[in-house]
């Protein structure tokens, strides 16, 4: 990527027996992680390293590790260092609890660590997870159709979650959606969907001695709007990708005050006409980011830059936008290597 241009590779296959809920984290310039659940092998859990030269990307497809022997969903993975990451996940055959586990790579070896439960969270629908600093992560869940978020640190591969921080960021008791992106060490955002009003909302939280302190959380949109993802442009400067009751795709530029972190939302940007799905999206950098997404109308899967100027206004250019898969593609996700790098993961259907 230069500028807002794209250039895609052709696709390189990782796995041909179907991945769904694929989850991809940066561990370097030239390498990644991917987490997946095998259709082919009743949806276990399974994690895999790839690693770029230039477009060209090549899977170590001998090194497939298991995670989880039971049917996941929802899987989110993060790197805290280029040699360890942590995989959140819900586990649909133990009750859907939300389950992480750690691991480390050498070269495109992976070592897995013991699975940690968050004991007493079952019948979870959704988990998100993002890195804090090298040995803490934030795992955020929808449980009870509400929204928690708490702090998990790492020694080794060995998984402690602080069951003292555990925080509510919503008790509407019609949440179904969660995705979480780190602003700093000690700051954090939340975007989730309301389903009883079909409202996408974010809050911010703030990481102190006393554990989480969220701040007032606000509508992202007062429409029809779901399915949110969040991405950060710098420490005080996010964006969030929602759609609408049409499967249009949005984007919303948010700002953050570095004091009271009182959130300012800019104006909403639609990039799609309809009919998308499996949105995701990616910054680059301080003022650009790509989005990633099912075109159901024409059945491909489409990307598409944008940029940020002053602090939350966005803008597309229409010449930004190119197909990377002429077929059905599914759980889609996008994530950066380098500002000019990029992978993006699917489901070729």
């Amino acid at each position: 990527m230069s500028g807002i241009s794209i250039n895609v590779d052709t696709g390189t296959t990782f796995y041909t027996g179907g991945a769904n809920y694929n989850a991809i984290a940066r561990l370097g310039d030239n390498t990644f992680i991917v987490a997946y659940a095998d259709e082919n092998d009743s949806l276990k859990g399974k994690v895999i390293v790839g690693t770029r030269a230039g477009t060209s990307v090549t899977i170590d497809t001998l090194n497939v590790v298991t995670f989880e022997e039971g049917e996941v969903m929802e899987i989110g993975i993060t790197a805290l260092s280029s040699s360890l990451f942590v995989i959140s996940y819900v586990d649909v055959s133990d009750s859907s609890t939300v389950k992480m586990i750690a691991g480390t790579v050498s070269g495109t070896t992976i070592t897995l660590g013991a699975i940690a439960t968050m004991s007493g969270y079952t019948g979870c629908e959704d988990t998100a997870i993002c890195t804090l600093d090298s040995s803490h992560f934030i795992t955020s869940v929808v449980y009870a159709n509400n929204v928690y978020s708490i702090i998990g640190s790492v020694s080794g591969t060995t998984i402690t979650m602080d069951n003292l921080s555990v925080t509510t960021f919503s008790t509407a008791s019609t949440c179904d959606h969660v995705d979480v992106a780190t602003l700093n060490s000690t700051d954090f955002v939340n975007v989730w969907n309301e389903y009883n009003d079909i409202y996408a909302r974010v809050g911010i939280a703030d990481i102190g001695g006393s554990g989480i302190t969220r701040g007032a959380a606000k509508s992202v949109d007062t429409t029809d709007k779901n399915t949110p993802k969040v991405a950060i442009f710098d420490e005080l400067h996010f964006v969030v990708l929602y759609s609408d009751t049409s499967q249009q795709g949005w984007v919303k530029a948010g700002s953050v005050d570095d004091i009271t972190h009182a959130i300012t939302l800019g104006d909403a940007v639609g990039f799609q006409p309809a009919n998308a799905s499996y949105f995701s999206i990616c910054t680059m950098d301080s003022t650009h980011f790509i989005s990633s997404y099912h075109y159901v109308y024409n059945d491909k899967g489409i990307l598409q830059a944008g940029s940020l100027s002053g602090s939350t206004t966005l803008t597309f250019d229409a010449q930004a936008m190119v197909t990377f898969e002429n077929s059905i593609t599914t759980y889609t996700t996008i994530c950066k290597l380098t500002s000019d790098y990029f992978i993006v993961g699917f489901k070729h259907a």
